[in-house]
């Protein structure tokens, strides 16, 4: 039909736009004599550390409230009461998706983030099978799989969600950051350092994530 009408099916995607409509400041200043005392690059780069794992923090908390506020509710079947039939039927429900842009997702591309005390629960049941997968055991590696998916344990997840199941790549998050170097205050006897963040968090595909 495409060479009779010299045409082919038209297949447009509903384009996202994330905006870096999301700043964040990280500024500091410390007295000189503080820097005396304890050194310019121990004293500052101890806190030019911690701007950067604050900045961590913000953007995951960002991120899975995001794919909460976006995502699908799920309850799983009354049958489902083991830790492990439950986190395997939201597998399955995200791997058996089916509309106009998905026709399954294959495992290798799904991810379950958990809180501690379902990824607890979730690794001490594996953990106590004979040959099993060792959930959590890979080495130099903070997560693990289940059945071929990939699983880990947060502690940014909003509260009252034990896990999120989702595709990766289904939330953006893209950040520029500039440096404020260590920098004399103007009349003053401090010296001002920090990070500004630019950023915005946005889902691209809602229809593959759930929690």
């Amino acid at each position: 039909t495409a060479r009779t009408s010299g045409d082919a099916q038209n297949v447009k995607a509903s384009p996202v736009v994330i905006s870096l409509n999301d700043d964040t400041e990280y500024l500091e200043a410390v007295e000189n004599k503080d820097l005396k005392t304890y050194g310019v690059n121990g004293l500052i780069e101890r806190r030019t550390k911690n701007h950067q794992d604050a900045l961590a923090v913000e953007l995951d908390t960002k991120f899975f409230a995001e794919a909460v506020s976006e995502g699908t509710s799920f309850t799983a079947s009354a049958g489902a009461t083991a830790i492990e039939d439950e986190i395997e039927e939201a597998i399955q429900a995200v791997e058996t998706t089916k509309n106009s842009f998905v026709n399954g997702v294959p495992r290798n591309m799904i991810e379950v983030v958990m809180s501690p005390a379902y990824y607890g629960k979730l690794r001490n049941k594996i953990n106590s099978i004979s040959n099993s997968n060792n959930l959590g055991q890979v080495a130099n590696w903070e997560g693990g799989i289940f059945n071929n998916t990939e699983v880990y344990s947060s502690v940014f997840l909003p509260q009252g969600v034990n896990y999120v199941v989702m595709v990766k790549g289904s939330v953006a998050q893209p950040v520029m950051t500039s440096i404020y170097e260590p920098k004399r205050i103007d009349l003053s006897d401090d010296i001002a350092f920090g990070l500004f963040a630019y950023k915005g968090t946005k889902t691209v595909t809602p229809d593959l994530i759930i929690y």
